[in-house]
């Protein structure tokens, strides 16, 4: 809460007091402005507790907060980065799941199992553009699957 919402507040409760003067609706701006002063009595220790959250914090703790975030940050773009283009890649949970765009809504029937080899194309968000070929068939299955259901394979 901002002075600025304190004022317009203060503004209202202004203009609904005025405007009941000799109206035969005198009760109902009664109780209209009791409920506009108590909803800004309630918006003034709302935005005072934030204040005194904000000053009681040390401002170390702030600063490991923002590392601790900033370190997270840049170990997920990492993990999505970890595949370039044409990268093979295996699969190392027990299912994972076609995506037909890179969200998580766009599930598909199709999915991979644990071991399966497949060669990564792009990478989108935490997602990989992928191509698996079934060793039986001879089927190419291409879709979207979740970065972290795959481990990259380095040839020595």
């Amino acid at each position: 809460m901002n002075t600025k919402h304190i004022f317009i507040s203060a503004f209202v409760v202004a203009v609904l007091f005025s405007c009941g003067g000799g109206d035969s609706n005198t009760e109902l701006e009664k109780e209209k402005l009791k409920l506009e002063r108590e909803k800004l009595e309630f918006e003034k220790s709302k935005a005072t507790q934030g204040e005194d959250k904000v000053e009681s914090t040390p401002k170390e703790e702030n600063k490991e907060a923002d590392e601790k975030r900033r370190k997270e940050a840049a170990q997920n773009a990492s993990k999505a980065n970890r595949f370039t283009p044409y990268t093979e890649a295996v699969v190392v949970v027990n299912k994972t799941f076609f995506y037909s765009m890179p969200t998580d809504g766009s599930q598909k029937r199709a999915f991979l199992v644990e071991g399966d080899i497949i060669t990564v194309e792009k990478s989108q968000r935490n997602f990989v553009y992928v191509t698996f070929t079934n060793a039986y068939n001879g089927k190419v299955t291409s879709g979207w699957i979740k970065s972290d259901d795959l481990e990259p394979i380095y040839a020595d």
